[in-house]
């Protein structure tokens, strides 16, 4: 229960933080040189394809546990729980470094949130901030 209490902590600071950034800086330049986006791309594929092994890996490791190495259900849930954690951050991170890389995208939306603001304010029903 801590441990969810501490993500959900970690998970409402960083999106305060990240809409504050946002809001900083709606456009940036592309800075990324290619050789960048490729490193980028091999990380993010591996970190997937590691995640999802490590999780399919977690469940059968939780199985022969009790079958074949006698653990106790405190240390298998440990060993699940811990293995799971550990499959989820590999893809949680993949997802945020390639979302990280995409620029384009990020100047799209700003613009997008840009333009949905300055309408909301011409027009009076709304603040100018999103």
């Amino acid at each position: 229960m801590i441990g969810v209490a501490l993500g959900l902590a970690f998970l409402v600071s960083a999106a305060s933080a990240r809409k504050g950034f946002r809001r900083r800086h709606p456009c940036m330049a592309d800075f990324h040189t290619d050789e960048e986006r490729s490193q980028a791309s091999r990380q993010t594929t591996w970190e997937q394809v590691c995640g999802l092994a490590v999780i399919l890996l977690d469940v059968a490791i939780a199985s022969a546990g009790s079958l074949i190495w006698g653990w106790s259900n405190q240390v298998r849930g440990c060993i699940f729980f811990a293995l799971l954690a550990f499959g989820v951050l590999l893809l949680v991170h993949s997802g945020t470094s390639s979302r990280m890389m995409n620029i384009k995208a990020w100047n799209e939306e700003g613009r997008a949130r840009s333009m949905t603001a300055r309408s909301r304010t011409l027009a009076g029903t709304g603040s100018p901030t999103p």
